[in-house]
């Protein structure tokens, strides 16, 4: 197992993308003991040449893996490519992001939430 993760590192430090992916993949049916960093390592190496493929190990990734922060960013990475490709409507292609973040309730224009004064002994 651990050879198989070696050489699929070796060949992904090399731009060697099939060799790596056939690699990882081996050691992914060898039941590793950190399948999501194997999963998060396919997706990135397949995210241009098979990105079905590479959104379901990201997926797989994070099931295992919820707080993989990489993983997180990938599949950002993976969605934000596909809004830019011209989603319909429903789908969230035409949402824009608003310049500045509405306040909520108790902001103040420091940036944080309102913080209570205490002033002989009560709260204000």
């Amino acid at each position: 197992q651990r050879i198989h993760y070696c050489s699929g590192c070796a060949h992904e430090a090399k731009a060697e993308a099939g060799l790596a992916v056939k690699s990882f993949e081996n050691a992914l049916l060898l039941d590793p003991a950190n399948p999501s960093e194997l999963r998060f390592r396919l997706a990135r190496l397949l995210k241009t040449e098979d990105e079905k493929k590479a959104r379901r190990y990201v997926l797989d990734s994070l099931a295992d893996s919820p707080r993989y922060r990489e993983a997180h960013g990938l599949l950002l990475e993976m969605v934000e490519g596909i809004e830019g490709e011209g989603l319909p409507d429903s789908l969230g292609g035409g949402v824009k992001e608003p310049s500045t973040p509405p306040k909520g309730k108790g902001d103040e224009p420091g940036g944080g939430p309102a913080v209570p004064k205490v002033q002989n002994g009560g709260i204000e």
